[in-house]
């Protein structure tokens, strides 16, 4: 990813016998500056004015490329850069009268490493309903449950947070992060009774409150109880749809839960209210009505149009318009986040073929990576209607393709070789450390053959067998991916009989007071592996793994609420097995003793 500064200067000129006030063009750009990933775009309208209608022409001097439509610059940044290149955007526009310029000089001030780090299994996350089983497939972070202030607030100061409790709970015995969402009000809060329904999980409301510090004292008591356990904070979910108050009324209360956000948990990461499909429109006017800006990103829903239900919605009209908007406001460098999404609703006519499920499924999670969305949770586990993966071919495919992306690279976005996103065949190289080279290879028509790359040796289906790739190297690819690699043996995936013993060696730090505030431990060992869970007093903490050597966790302010001691342990998952899961045969280091002093 990369972040592109731009400075915008314009300028006239006119002939001496064609003065201004005879109608000289007249050219400025919307804005000054704007932020994009590596590869990404970003679009800037231009205001040009002259009599006769003047010609207008761009072109790009440096890095990047640059295309006009209308009114409409977009500007394409390079897929890899080094800091400081430069590249400067000039618009001519130009009539009888005279010509104007307008010039946006764009610097590369720093890179951030999308290309260049391993695709993390937080990519992976996954939404559930039936919370008291966990998937069978490995899943990076939990997406929100039906847990709106309606349903732990039924009566005004009657907080109950059980079940709130146990799903971060949830979260942290696998140690992944959780995501909280509102959707609706309580009754006794509500602005228009009338708005109100009742489902398996209580009453909730879909208009504004009568008092806005009913809800405010709400997310503060919220926050306060989860710091550090509840990572993500969507501010709403779908108001499009879901919220029949005013736009006015609904950026108060987004702007009041975002400062209460952020001033008692400034570590967790801050949403924007999660847009519909297509929803671009609403969340222009949620900006232009004051929604904060200030958030950490952008919060989408992605299911397609059931008419093209497919993967490649991602890479065209399912984001472009929203990242559009995002440049308007001046926000182009915040990532776009898919927080609900997959092949949709098969009520309202989403894809039931098992064979199209499966390639819309690992598509869909290749592309998102490309297209710089870097958390993709899918929608749903085990909704019998949305998204179906749980006892299904296509909850294999989820796993296959988790195993094919989590920790590799993605040097370059996928690329395309089409008449259109829809109509291609897509590429995809990943590599690993030690060599490792592989490539995701599909095609959106159907079979055909395809000449594999020399350095490639054998290919992988989506139901986990691997092939031998024939001397003339033509295999058929097809609607679903296949993943060609460079040797036998180099499977990013395997694990291999020189595992070095599982041990844990020190904490850092091992000791805190009692009252401190939520933080970070570093443990150090050897033989750790990838879906590994640091252990507190026998439960799980979210974690983040380094190599197998390191891994971190974090550590909430409850957890040394009073003085005494705690046990630390790391956990590795059984063979064969993504995360551990209840009543596996596992592994676990030694436990390594924290102290919590008064």
């Amino acid at each position: 990813m990369l972040l592109v500064g731009c400075s915008g200067v314009t300028g006239a000129s006119s002939n001496s016998s064609h003065p201004e006030t005879q109608g000289a063009p007249q050219i400025s750009a919307s804005q000054a500056s704007v932020n994009l990933y590596a590869g990404g775009t970003a679009s800037v309208t231009l205001t040009v004015t002259g009599v006769p209608a003047p010609t207008i022409g761009c072109a790009v001097s440096g890095v990047g490329s640059v295309q006009l439509s209308g009114f409409l610059v977009t500007y394409t940044a390079p897929s890899t850069a080094q800091v400081g290149a430069q590249a400067t955007i000039t618009c001519t526009a130009a009539n009888t009268a005279g010509s104007a310029t307008a010039s946006l000089m764009s610097t590369i001030v720093a890179v951030i490493p999308a290309g260049s780090m391993a695709i993390p299994s937080s990519l992976f996350g996954m939404q559930i309903i039936d919370t008291s089983s966990w998937p069978t497939v490995s899943v990076g972070a939990l997406g929100k449950g039906a847990m709106s202030w309606a349903y732990l607030e039924p009566a005004k100061g009657q907080l109950d947070w059980t079940r709130l409790d146990a799903y971060v709970d949830l979260a942290q015995a696998h140690g992944v992060s959780v995501m909280y969402s509102n959707s609706g009000v309580p009754k006794w809060a509500a602005a228009n009774t009338s708005s109100c329904q009742t489902n398996a999980y209580g009453t909730y409301c879909s208009s504004s409150v009568v008092d806005v510090q009913d809800w405010s004292n709400f997310v503060t008591d919220l926050v306060t109880r989860y710091k550090g356990r509840i990572q993500v904070y969507e501010l709403w979910n779908e108001p499009q749809q879901y919220f029949t108050g005013t736009l006015a009324q609904l950026v108060t209360l987004t702007q009041n839960e975002y400062q209460i956000i952020r001033s008692i948990d400034p570590a967790a990461t801050i949403l924007t209210p999660s847009m519909v499909s297509y929803g671009y429109p609403y969340l222009d006017s949620y900006f232009a009505a004051g929604g904060p800006k200030s958030i950490d990103a952008v919060s989408i829903h992605t299911y397609p149009d059931p008419t093209n239900d497919i993967a490649e919605t991602i890479t065209t009209s399912l984001t472009e318009q929203m990242k559009t908007v995002e440049t308007k406001y001046g926000i182009a460098d915040k990532p776009l986040w898919d927080t609900e999404g997959s092949w949709g609703n098969t009520s309202s006519g989403a894809i039931t073929d098992m064979n199209l499920r499966e390639a819309f499924v690992a598509r869909a999670y290749l592309l998102h990576w490309s297209v710089g969305i870097p958390r993709y949770y899918w929608y749903a586990w085990d909704d019998p209607h949305w998204g179906t993966l749980e006892g299904t071919s296509a909850a294999t495919a989820y796993q296959q393709i988790y195993n094919w992306m989590n920790g590799a690279t993605m040097a370059q976005p996928c690329s395309m070789n089409g008449a259109s996103a829809y109509s291609a065949i897509y590429t995809c190289n990943l590599t690993r450390s030690g060599g490792y080279q592989a490539q995701a290879v599909w095609n959106t028509n159907g079979n055909s053959t395809y000449t594999a790359p020399s350095q490639y040796v054998q290919y992988r289906d989506l139901l986990g067998n691997t092939y031998s790739i024939p001397a003339d190297h033509e295999v058929t690819i097809g609607l679903k991916p296949i993943l060609l690699e460079g040797t036998a043996s180099s499977s990013g995936t395997s694990t291999g009989s020189g595992q070095a013993t599982l041990a844990l060696a020190s904490i850092s730090p091992s000791s805190a007071k009692a009252g401190d505030e939520t933080f970070t431990i570093t443990v150090t060992g050897s033989g750790f592996v990838k879906g590994a869970i640091v252990s507190w007093n026998g439960s799980g903490r979210y974690r983040t793994f380094v190599n197998s050597t390191t891994m971190t966790a974090r550590i909430s302010a409850s957890d040394v609420a009073s003085a005494g001691t705690a046990k630390v342990t790391v956990t590795n998952p059984a063979p064969g097995e993504a995360v551990p899961v209840s009543g596996c045969k596992c592994s676990t280091t030694n436990a390594l003793t924290f102290t919590i002093t008064p």
